[in-house]
């Protein structure tokens, strides 16, 4: 579901010729932003979780992941696509024997950014940014996907699904970036 939206939003199968490179770990990262930086890509999609490691993530933050989340981890392990502009948070994924890039290009750590949020309340769950100017939760009582101004401390916005959410912020950047 969230997939093909990513991939044809993002354009993937075009925008190969930029810059492409996919690890042994299912991270794929596209658009090299800077040749003299090999660590500035223009989007990247962490390879999925499987069942047991969404279970596994899930225990060790201590919550209970609202199901169109874990929805989404069984396609991507975390995004971050148009620079930034649209980050869910996935899973640092560290194993024994993967290269060094693997352990560079990793999602941001959604129990780490938890632990900057302060105030929020327990109703909502904490699951991605926008460039540092908005941060994106989920209520647990319909799913709806909030809007918050980091600055102004207000909400702003509302969707009714992760998927909704992804399709409108997906075609706002896709309209300023190709």
């Amino acid at each position: 579901m969230y997939r093909l939206l990513i991939e044809e939003g993002i354009q993937k199968d075009s925008v190969k010729k930029y810059g492409y490179k996919k690890l042994k770990n299912g991270t794929e990262l596209f658009v090299i932003k800077d040749s003299e930086k090999p660590d500035k890509w223009f989007h990247a999609l962490y390879g999925a979780l499987s069942e047991e490691e969404i279970l596994e993530f899930e225990s060790s933050t201590n919550t209970a992941f609202p199901p169109a989340y874990k929805e989404f981890l069984k396609e991507y392990n975390g995004i971050r696509i148009f620079e930034n502009n649209i980050i869910i948070y996935g899973r640092n994924v560290l194993r024994k024997g993967m290269t060094r890039e693997e352990q560079i290009f990793q999602p941001l750590d959604l129990k780490l950014e938890q632990k900057y949020l302060n105030g929020l309340p327990e109703e909502f769950f904490y699951f991605g940014q926008s460039d540092e100017k908005f941060i994106y939760v989920i209520s647990s009582e319909n799913e709806h996907i909030l809007e918050i101004d980091i600055k102004k401390n207000q909400f702003t916005n509302q969707w009714t699904s992760i998927y909704e959410w992804l399709k409108q912020k997906i075609t706002e950047f896709a309209v300023y970036e190709h």
